[in-house]
């Protein structure tokens, strides 16, 4: 027995091709947006002050440690501003609302915050205490704001899908809010010769 094959209406592909864009969009639209929070990091976030002595050998201030936790702290607001406006931006986004951009939202997400931490290492002013070595005289040097572990990068994606989620869950609407699909091509069934609508 034959079984009939539906063929993707013009409709249906335009409407896969507006998935494929909107993904496209949202990546490169990430990256961008992560070389502006690296430079806009690098900018604000403070250094470490190090005291190095003649031996080459550098101390931290007691005072300055403090700087550490306010520059991840800092990449981390950073990160919350992007991930509410981009989950916002693809929500408004009515036609390509779903799970698939749910996942779209938080891969660009996690690849601008990877931009981001390490292009931000990059612009990031300071001195090396340990590249100074021995000198005639104590010398204080501020060191740049450093990010720590990899992981920080994990809270704007994270901050991304659960602001989408909400979105999705306070719509209430089973498809979301989407425009209306195309209705299936209707194929004829080679077994009983009935229009056959199978999506």
């Amino acid at each position: 027995m034959m079984r009939a094959v539906r063929t993707a209406s013009p409709d249906e592909l335009r409407s896969e091709l507006r998935y494929w864009r909107a993904g496209a969009a949202m990546l490169v639209g990430a990256v961008l947006i992560g070389v502006l929070q690296a430079w806009l990091w690098s900018q604000i976030a403070p250094g470490e002050q190090f005291q190095v002595a003649t031996d080459g050998q550098a101390f931290a201030l007691p005072t300055e440690s403090y700087h550490q936790f306010t520059s991840i702290a800092i990449f981390a607001l950073i990160g919350l501003v992007v991930a509410v406006g981009s989950a916002a931006a693809a929500w408004h986004w009515r036609s390509v609302r779903g799970a698939a951009m749910l996942g779209i939202v938080m891969c660009g997400n996690a690849i601008g915050a990877l931009t981001a931490y390490q292009l931000g290492a990059v612009l990031a002013d300071g001195v090396d205490p340990a590249a100074l070595g021995k000198s005639n005289a104590v010398s204080i040097v501020t060191a740049p704001p450093t990010l720590g572990n990899v992981l920080v990068i994990v809270i704007q994606p994270a901050i991304a899908a659960a602001i989408y989620t909400f979105m999705a869950l306070w719509n209430g609407h089973a498809d979301l809010g989407r425009p209306p699909r195309p209705a299936a091509e209707a194929v004829i069934s080679p077994v009983d010769g009935k229009p056959r609508t199978d999506r």
